[in-house]
């Protein structure tokens, strides 16, 4: 039995797909767990795996990238831990310590995070940073990863002991040089370490002046390495001194690996979470690198714009054109057609790769708000399959495959289909490959087939819920454009081909005869479709190039308004500044009696207020229309209403408030109602007499509402 749905990832190239997203992991573990990624079935947990990738992408955007190089493979580590008899070696121990700082920076760093990065924050609650280990590696170990001197009790005391005794024996060596005539014989640095033992390093004529243990000579015989008699018991016993120190070593070893032991599950849990971590921000640099964002997920159907294929970016020396990939929920078949090397191949490689990138928690290298429906199952059959030593040819090949398919095809499924019906008598292949659609249709599943099979473009014309796809052929250049034309079937141009190739002109005008011949005229009617079609290309683009150029300026006019209204903003304050400093200045001057008449303050105060009216270019009062006789007011300086009964020259109204008129300046005033008609007026503000007749109601106030 064929495994379709292991095959099928392979043949979508997802495993190359992930090596390329492995290559930003900064650990190796990190690398592991991406080319591990497996596509989640579950819709719930797709979304939250891309929103943890975008959250990432956000993250490393604003703060920098995490670092998890130092993450060293532990897995073995952790299973010999679990074993009865076990012993870490140094590097193992200085690799869990580096785990235990990695956690705690790493966890430090999370918690810093904005609220907004609820799903990283998430992870905080799975780094523990065993503070207690964390500090008893710290300090047993140096920065190589070995023992300290001052790790246990013992060491410092064997520590202390070493070094005294190294003292004493080259004070004593040094003594006798020095006592004894040994000038001619001794070689600079003369003393140093032979087999662990302190020797003296001597010119071969020594002999007889000093007696000792020849341990060795130098390559050249130029020199000889002795240990004088006087220090063989010192150095026997730094040789035991050392015995005890690498005894203590084990012991700290020992204690540190059942330390480590106990801390296990926990530790464990750290090297998961900081290697899926590494994962997740691999995933973000590569969507950062290749541009590429996340997809909305619906029920039904996928539209992937400015689609691009990840391993056509990674290769040189390759200009990778967009594709518009589309089949939305009413569409459950699309046939794509058009020539080769034309791009329907890989059209039908991005429809079936996008998914399992998405159901991996990998953003699409696509335009952003592209769509795709998370496929339950996704199979291909996809290239040769011919095998010649098992007999199989091309045809039975593929039959094969499609019968597994056929086999597991469900609701929910996707399945890619290329070149189907081929490698055969074509009336028969055509005849084949749309009962094999029928058949996939009723199942339930997607369909998407690349073709060059007429028959086969016919069937989408008469089929509900099924749509032609051409791929754009060039007219002028000959070449593919790798754009997707649809709702228009396409053509295959092989004699274009031909042509281009320098086959002789009579050949090739027979070979349209007898094509046009054999598709009953369709061939004239199809090219001119296509050529009303790409001119309608031409005017959208333009189209399109007019809205964001208008988009452009709008954009530039609103910057211009918001500096033109900061402009203002700035000289009005400075003018109200000034204003005040003014009217202090006023009232100081009458406070002092520099002014003494009511009109020279008033005159003094309209100085101030025509400066302000000719700096800003705008009235001070209200246009007047808005202020009619019998209009309702409230003068804001009284927190009073009244209503207007005439107006005054220099911008002033009479306002009857009550059975008072008050004479206020216009710009104190807000205007609540205008009068309807007389008979309202009068309705509103009849006190008993004639409401035009304000004899007897007081006497005038001149108030001035500054």
């Amino acid at each position: 039995m064929l495994d379709v749905i292991t095959d099928s990832l392979i043949a979508l190239e997802l495993p190359a797909v992930l090596e390329e997203v492995a290559f930003f992991a900064q650990s190796v573990p990190g690398k592991l767990r991406v080319k591990q990624c497996a596509p989640e079935i579950d819709a719930s947990l797709i979304k939250e795996q891309l929103d943890l990738t975008c959250e990432m992408k956000e993250a490393i955007s604003i703060r920098g990238s995490f670092v998890f190089s130092g993450l060293a493979p532990l897995k073995g580590v952790f299973q010999k831990l679990r074993g009865v008899s076990h012993l870490l070696d140094p590097e193992e121990i200085l690799a869990v310590r580096e785990l235990l700082n990695m956690t705690y920076s790493t966890r430090s760093v999370i918690g810093d995070l904005d609220d907004r990065f609820e799903r990283l924050k998430n992870f905080e609650n799975h780094l523990h940073p065993v503070p207690t280990l964390r500090s008893i590696l710290k300090k047993t170990l140096d920065e190589h990863g070995s023992v300290r001197p001052d790790a246990s009790p013992e060491l410092t005391r064997i520590h202390r002991e070493i070094v005294g005794q190294r003292g004493k024996i080259n004070k004593r060596l040094d003594t006798m040089i020095k006592n004894q005539d040994l000038a001619r014989v001794v070689q600079e640095d003369y003393v140093t370490l032979r087999n662990d033992r302190y020797v003296i390093l001597l010119r071969p004529e020594f002999k007889g002046l000093i007696n000792g243990i020849v341990h060795d000579h130098s390559r050249s015989g130029a020199s000889v390495y002795v240990e004088p008699f006087e220090v063989v018991e010192d150095n026997n016993r730094m040789a035991s001194l050392a015995d005890e120190e690498r005894d203590a070593v084990l012991k700290v070893y020992i204690w540190l690996t059942e330390e480590i032991k106990n801390s296990v599950d926990q530790l464990k849990e750290n090297f998961d979470t900081l290697s899926e971590l590494d994962c997740c921000q691999a995933k973000a640099e590569y969507a950062i690198r290749m541009d590429c964002y996340a997809p909305e997920l619906v029920p039904l159907g996928f539209r992937l714009m400015g689609a691009r294929h990840p391993l056509l970016m990674a290769a040189k020396d390759v200009d990778v054109i967009p594709m518009d990939i589309i089949a939305d929920a009413d569409t459950s078949v699309t046939i794509i057609s058009g020539p080769n090397m034309g791009g329907k191949t890989v059209a039908l490689k991005i429809a079936g790769l996008f998914p399992l990138m998405a159901r991996c928690g990998l953003l699409l290298p696509a335009k952003e708000g592209s769509k795709i429906q998370a496929f339950s199952g996704i199979m291909v059959d996809i290239g040769d399959e011919q095998n010649i030593r098992g007999k199989v040819s091309s045809f039975s090949g593929h039959i094969a495959k499609i019968k597994a398919i056929l086999e597991l095809a469900k609701p929910g499924d996707l399945v890619l289909l290329d070149e189907l019906g081929g490698f055969t008598d074509p009336d028969e292949g055509a005849a084949l490959a749309m009962a094999i659609v029928d058949e996939l249709r009723t199942n339930g599943a997607y369909v998407v087939v690349t073709t060059h099979l007429t028959q086969l473009k016919a069937y989408a014309l008469s089929k509900s819920g099924t749509k032609n796809v051409s791929v754009e052929f060039h007219p002028i250049s000959l070449k593919p454009t790798f754009k997707l034309l649809y709702d228009l079937p396409g053509e295959s141009h092989a004699i274009t081909t031909a042509e281009s190739m320098g086959l002789p002109s009579s050949l090739i005008e027979k070979a349209r005869n007898y094509a046009d011949q054999a598709a009953g005229g369709s061939t004239a009617l199809i090219a001119g479709l296509r050529e009303k079609l790409m001119a309608l290309d031409v005017s959208h683009r333009e189209n399109e190039r007019l809205k964001e150029k208008l988009n452009e300026e709008l954009i530039q006019a609103s910057e211009r308004r918001k500096e033109l209204v900061e402009q203002f903003r700035k000289e009005a304050s400075d003018l109200m500044k000034k204003a005040e400093r003014d009217l202090n200045s006023l009232r100081q001057s009458i406070k002092c009696g520099q002014i003494k008449s009511g009109r020279e303050s008033h005159e003094k105060f309209h100085e101030i207020k025509s400066e302000i009216v000719e700096k800003l270019d705008i009235s001070l009062v209200k246009p007047r229309h808005e202020m009619e006789k019998g209009s309702i007011v409230r003068i804001q300086s009284l927190g009073k209403q009244g209503v207007i009964t005439s107006e005054g020259d220099r911008g002033k109204m009479d306002v009857l408030v009550g059975k008072i008129t008050v004479r206020a300046d216009s710009e104190d005033l807000i205007v609540i109602k205008r009068p309807e008609d007389k008979k309202n007026l009068q309705k509103n503000y009849y006190w008993g007499r004639n409401p035009t007749d304000y004899s007897g109601l007081g006497n005038q106030c001149d108030w001035n509402a500054r």
